[in-house]
């Protein structure tokens, strides 16, 4: 399902890019939707309404077709949102057969992730990043961005903006490629050949194995030692043989190095007396091969890069596979054939070196071999829970058992009593039963040994579900206890019990009463109210839990209202802060930072909330009380404080205010500036509140006799 958007002409990269392929989450599409050649807009449609036709027939059907797929009933879907924190009616709405003709309403975010949590869907990315038009981080520039219905690719030549479908932003292609990967599972073994690495580069120098045989293009090393000191480099010719220097030519070509040997003895003990197979020989000689001849080869069918290659003739067939690319996404891997003067000489299995390391299928390539990748015959993809969701080549006679084992495996999480397996129909069977139809396969009986092997076609998708049952041997403790969290039920195990294993209550436990939730065989809750102080002496109000039971403990500070009290006026950090018990008005006045220099000591004011009996006429009862110079914390100003004796501290109440009035006459100094035809300008700082414009100047040494007095300015 797919819309496009017309985001208008784009110049940044010098090409138009003037539509976006809108693809819906890869979640609920299984990773089917494949980015293809973009059409034309939809004529005479308006973004709005484009996006009305994506809510309606979009995510909300479905939706609704995972739940049917499912198998589960509605009253277990209610049961298992409940159990997971989710409103138990909160996918009601898709729940049951759709209407005819009716479209199911786009879900919310809070939907899909509870979907997600049910097993029900299988998202690709987290619903909190690919929700609300949030920013996908890929890398290096490349950003991907989603809206709530479908994820939205495109190049750097389009242009970003906001629009009724989203924010629609790329930075680079390859954020592309990072979608397409993210939507769908890939060809397994494809991205081992699109590397950039040298593990399958061929050796063109070194030691040989024992089974490397010469040809025209080698080149030796034979030295000499003993009684005879030489060496020669001897290069095999095109007509296969060498030349040593006093011995003469010697046919080399397709021997190995130990028949190369036994030859040599024989035709350098003709020339040197002492070269002989002895212990006590008086003469040795050691040949090596110092240079690998390059051979041609041909590699066709599906490769990335279809051609002739010069190879080591050390090279295998995977070392040519590599050289060309790799195989393409629709070679199959399980029958790469060589072929040597018109001969199949060898048959590759990828797979063998890919899943089990096994190289001994990996042919010796020689001059003039065709390598040639045949076509996909049976591939199919496999989903869900197992260790490597992928999409596989099957050999003849393999099936779902083997396609298993190719993924990995299942993971722990892995539902074993059901797989579904999406199928073409071949065309032969279309007319009854239609293009396409869904079968479903027992996992555990077709793993088992002896078990009936099930059969799988070409383009098959299997599906391998998640276990979403909950564990149910379990009770939940939460609340004023010193270790709340799950716990095993045990046969008979009640309340005390979970208490005990909980480290028994916290200080300060409400007694009272407690709550244990109990769910019901038809799914809802019921609330059962517990005396604590009963059930912790054994008495009958001791009940026994039953599977997924929650308690919930309660402490006597919870019921406890958050209390404040206010300072405010001179003191560091005015504000409002929570109130204790005993807190004093000393205790206040450190919280606030204590006293400012300019705070007036002798005295405070308190506004507190009236009396009950006086609230009909009282908006609040103020009072001063009296302070000393203990409540100045700061001693840096000695002899700036007046002392008093020490008076009782001033309990405060919840919700009282505490006003510190400020010092009467406290102030900083004032400065004047006198700049121009005076002897002495600069900045002076008054003496008296009723100092005058002249005692300042007669203190800056008077008017300089150029000074110009009737156009004197004053700011």
């Amino acid at each position: 399902m797919k819309y496009f958007v017309n985001l208008g002409s784009g110049t940044r990269t010098g090409r138009a890019a003037r539509f976006v392929l809108v693809l819906l989450l890869a979640a609920f599409t299984g990773g089917t939707a494949v980015a293809q050649q973009i059409p034309q807009r939809p004529s005479g449609l308006t973004d709005a309404q484009i996006q009305q036709q994506i809510q309606s027939r979009g995510l909300g059907d479905l939706l609704r077709q995972r739940i049917q797929q499912s198998g589960l009933t509605p009253d277990q879907i209610r049961a298992r949102l409940r159990s997971a924190g989710y409103s138990e009616t909160l996918i009601d709405a898709y729940l049951g057969s759709a209407a005819p003709g009716v479209a199911a309403p786009a879900p919310t975010a809070e939907m899909l992730r509870a979907a997600s949590a049910l097993g029900l869907t299988d998202f690709a990315l987290g619903l909190d990043t690919a929700v609300g038009r949030d920013s996908v981080q890929l890398g290096r520039g490349d950003s991907l961005f989603l809206d709530s219905l479908g994820l939205v690719i495109g190049t750097d030549s389009i242009p970003a903006r906001r629009d009724t479908l989203g924010l629609l932003r790329l930075d680079s292609v390859g954020a592309i490629r990072y979608a397409e990967r993210i939507r769908r599972p890939q060809v397994f073994g494809l991205e081992v050949f699109r590397r950039a690495t040298n593990q399958f580069a061929p050796l063109t120098t070194g030691p040989v194995d024992p089974d490397y045989r010469l040809g025209p293009g080698d080149e030796l090393m034979l030295i000499l030692s003993g009684s005879v000191e030489a060496a020669y480099p001897l290069a095999v010719t095109r007509e296969g043989f060498v030349v040593i220097p006093q011995v003469g030519q010697i046919p080399v070509a397709n021997l190995t190095l130990d028949q190369l040997r036994a030859v040599l003895y024989a035709r350098l003990g003709a020339v040197y007396s002492g070269m002989r197979r002895s212990p006590n020989a008086t003469a040795r000689f050691e040949v090596t091969v110092t240079r690998i001849r390059a051979i041609q080869v041909f590699v066709t069918g599906e490769v990335a890069r279809p051609g002739a290659y010069q190879l080591s003739a050390l090279a295998t067939i995977m070392n040519a596979l590599y050289q060309a690319g790799g195989p393409s996404g629709r070679a199959n891997f399980r029958t790469v054939r060589l072929m040597r003067e018109g001969r199949n000489v060898a048959i590759l299995d990828i797979y063998d070196y890919l899943l089990r390391g096994i190289t001994s299928s990996d042919t010796r390539l020689a001059q003039g071999d065709v390598l040639f990748v045949p076509p996909l015959s049976r591939r199919v993809t496999i989903m869900g829970a197992v260790i490597r969701p992928a999409i596989y080549d099957l050999a003849e006679g393999e099936d779902l058992a083997d396609l298993i084992a190719m993924a990995g495996g299942l993971q722990p999480q892995a539902y074993t009593r059901r797989a579904l397996v999406e199928r073409v129909n071949a065309p032969g069977d279309r007319s009854r039963s239609g293009d396409r139809m869904v079968v479903d396969v027992p996992l555990d009986s077709a793993g088992a040994p002896g078990g009936r092997g099930i059969a799988l076609s070409s383009d098959d998708r299997v599906t391998v579900f998640r276990i979403t049952q909950p564990a149910r041997n379990m009770a939940t403790i939460r609340g004023h206890v010193w270790q709340p969290g799950q716990y095993e039920l045990d046969a008979g195990m009640r309340l005390s019990d979970l208490v005990r294993r909980a480290g028994g209550f916290k200080e300060g436990t409400f007694a009272a009463r407690a709550h244990l939730s109990r769910l019901m065989p038809d799914s809802t809750r019921r609330l059962i109210a517990v005396n604590l102080q009963a059930a912790a002496n054994g008495a009958p109000d001791d009940p026994e839990l039953e599977p997924l039971d929650e308690v919930t403990i309660f402490g006597l500070t919870e019921f406890r209202p958050r209390r404040q009290i206010t300072v405010y006026g001179n003191v560091q950090r005015p504000g409002q802060f929570q109130f204790t018990d005993s807190m004093t008005l000393r205790d206040a006045i450190m919280l606030a930072g204590g006293l400012r220099d300019d705070a007036y000591l002798l005295e405070a004011e308190i506004s507190r909330l009236p009396d009950p009996a006086a609230a009909a006429t009282s908006l609040a009862q103020v009072f001063r009380v009296p302070m000393d110079s203990s409540y100045v914390f700061d001693r840096t100003l000695p002899g700036s404080r007046p002392t008093s004796p020490m008076r009782r501290e001033e309990s405060l109440h919840p919700y009282d205010n505490v006003f510190i009035r400020r010092l009467q006459g406290f102030d900083l100094q004032r400065n004047v500036i006198v700049t121009g035809e005076v002897p002495f300008p600069g900045r002076y700082t008054l003496q008296h509140r009723d100092e005058r414009l002249s005692d300042v100047l007669e203190r800056a040494g008077g008017l300089t006799p150029e000074a110009y007095a009737a156009g004197a300015q004053f700011y």
